[in-house]
């Protein structure tokens, strides 16, 4: 899904691609995700990243 974002020719742009994939508009995610890592704590914004 995340490929399908992208731009290519003679589609829609980044984030009108980005609206139609994921229903918001991007700047609506990029603000919940720094509410998010201001308002938690390390332990709750490291547990959203893969364990290797």
């Amino acid at each position: 899904m995340i490929g399908d974002v992208g731009n290519e020719p003679g589609t829609h742009l980044i984030p009108e691609n980005f609206e139609r994939i994921f229903g918001e508009d991007y700047r609506t995610y990029v603000a919940e995700f720094e509410d998010f890592i201001r308002t938690n704590d390390r332990e709750a914004v490291m547990g959203i990243l893969p364990r290797s």
